[in-house]
């Protein structure tokens, strides 16, 4: 235990500290100082509340960005051109990676992913007090680490292929090659390993979230499903499976971040037991 003068200088640079708190209490009640370790006692139970309080609002940030990231992807999926169908005809196809619509699309998935990143972090936080704390600690660093990975990819489609289709309505058809050159290996892994990463992640969160009761597993099972079909098959599917991918995501994400607001406040809010007295 650290010596209480140790503690007494932390505590004033950390008055809100659950844990230095507790352990100057305890130290007190050590030395007998029955009167300091009452004090300390009695400010350590004003704390709790407040952390709890702190931790649902920051939980609850999270499952608001989860809403929000979903509700982008759809819009994305919805008003995103098939592009495998235009590709028969290159100044079609060229069209509509210089569409204000193939823009808009990229602008949406440049803002979804960054609250989506947001939103793992905050259901880590719902899910380190479960036994599952450790994969769900890992589910939380592929994740974020594969979305940070991802973004350039999400620019590149953003800034350089509408970039590209400009250039061929211009009268560049040779500028078609750059496009399909970023398609082949090995330069499709490298953009999209980051994707990969965070479906890692998103599996490991979906195992984590059967395992624990309060979550809808139906929902997990959708925002997975939305999100392995938005890796895998995303850049080849036609209008209708664009909707259909971004309908799962949706319905899923929405779901999940409902069930994550109600369990923060079933986890950090105290249980309160009421007593009544016997008349008599």
């Amino acid at each position: 235990m650290q010596p209480v003068a140790q503690l007494e200088e932390n505590l004033a640079t950390r008055p809100n500290s659950i844990e230095i708190n507790q352990a100057l209490a305890d130290a007190y009640v050590e030395q007998g100082r029955w009167k300091e370790a009452a004090e300390t006692y009695q400010a350590l139970l004003t704390l709790y509340p407040a952390i709890a309080s702190l931790f649902v609002n920051r939980i609850r940030l999270g499952s608001i960005a989860l809403i929000i990231a979903s509700t982008l992807i759809l819009f994305a999926q919805i008003l995103q051109p098939s592009l495998p169908e235009a590709q028969r005809n290159p100044t079609e196809f060229a069209g509509k990676l210089a569409s204000r619509e193939y823009l808009l699309v990229q602008i949406f998935f440049l803002l979804a992913f960054p609250f989506f990143s947001t939103a793992v972090i905050s259901i880590y936080k719902l899910l380190s007090y479960s036994r599952d704390h450790r994969p769900a600690f890992w589910a939380m660093v592929f994740s974020v680490i594969g979305i940070g990975l991802y973004m350039p990819s999400l620019g590149i489609n953003a800034v350089v292929l509408p970039l590209i289709g400009r250039l061929y309505l211009a009268g560049e058809p040779g500028v078609l090659a750059v496009y399909y050159a970023i398609q082949e290996y090995p330069w499709s892994l490298i953009l999209q390993f980051g994707s990969y990463l965070l479906l890692i992640g998103l599996c490991i969160f979906s195992l984590v979230i059967w395992r624990n009761k309060g979550f809808p597993k139906w929902a997990s099972a959708l925002f997975l499903a939305g999100w392995i079909l938005f890796v895998v098959l995303n850049d080849q599917a036609s209008n209708f499976g664009l909707i259909s991918i971004g309908m799962l995501i949706a319905l899923g994400g929405i779901e999940l971040a409902r069930s994550i607001w109600l369990q923060a406040s079933l986890q950090f809010t105290p249980a309160i037991n009421s007593s009544h007295k016997a008349d008599s």
